[in-house]
């Protein structure tokens, strides 16, 4: 057995705590929104985070279809935002969070993965985030 169409992507997104923090659409809020004209399924997201924010804070990452402002802590719970830069985070580590959180994640077209200032100021920080994850399945 093959499978003839499957594809692995990663997208790149840039994060500014800065316009998070104001809120480029909502505060406390950046998102990714699901390109492919079809459900993906996320494998591995990689938070690197290279300036840590000016103060307190701790960032949820998860997927949701209800909207690029909804909360979501499916991926990542509760990261600490002010450790040591540069720091990796990888949703495959289930020391991070609970293990559910390790498992694949499908997503549906146009559908997001947010990221949430969830406590404090993410003034400050700049990272990156990779989300990789299969087209075609």
């Amino acid at each position: 057995m093959y499978v003839e169409s499957l594809a692995l992507r990663t997208a790149k997104v840039f994060l500014n705590g800065d316009s998070i923090a104001v809120g480029d659409g909502a505060a406390g809020f950046a998102n990714w929104q699901n390109p492919e004209s079809t459900t993906i399924v996320i494998t591995d997201v990689v938070l690197i985070i290279t300036t840590v924010s000016s103060g307190a804070c701790t960032i949820d990452i998860g997927t949701t279809a209800t909207s690029a402002v909804t909360s979501s802590d499916n991926i990542f719970d509760g990261i600490d935002a002010t450790a040591s830069a540069p720091v990796v985070y990888t949703m495959r580590n289930d020391a991070l969070d609970v293990a559910a959180n390790v498992n694949a994640k499908d997503l549906a077209t146009g559908k997001w993965v947010t990221i949430d200032e969830a406590t404090g100021d993410m003034e400050g920080l700049r990272g990156v985030l990779y989300i990789s994850y299969y087209v075609g399945v």
